[in-house]
């Protein structure tokens, strides 16, 4: 590490140099010292999302993706366990908002009737 992380948590200087070394755009992290860093306007070269940001984000820029994803990954879940409950291992995950995103599309599904 070559010291040029400009945050005030040092532990966190090992993610920015992994991040710069491979020109990283983005950099998902729930670390507070991380995310505390970017918003304190300190110049990085990489914007810093949490988790539930960055998803609902892509669901903002590509809505159709995520419920493409959503489908296959209900059918996927349906077929294997009988049970689709994404929505909440999202939000055990940390991504509440996202969970609620991927809750409604499910509501709206037409699902096979030969689903188990």
């Amino acid at each position: 590490m070559d010291g040029s992380f400009p945050g005030s948590d040092q532990h966190d200087a090992h993610v920015h140099a992994a991040a710069v070394a491979r020109g990283a755009d983005y950099v998902l992290s729930c670390d507070r010292g991380l995310q505390e860093a970017a918003a304190e306007d300190v110049e990085l070269p990489y914007e810093v999302y949490a988790p539930d940001e960055f998803f609902l984000l892509i669901d903002e820029c590509s809505p159709i993706h995520v419920r493409e994803a959503t489908l296959r990954q209900t059918l996927y879940w349906l077929k294997k366990s009988g049970k689709a409950s994404m929505a909440e291992h999202l939000e055990k995950a940390g991504c509440p908002q996202f969970a609620q995103r991927v809750r409604q599309y499910q509501t709206r599904l037409s699902l096979p009737k030969d689903l188990p």
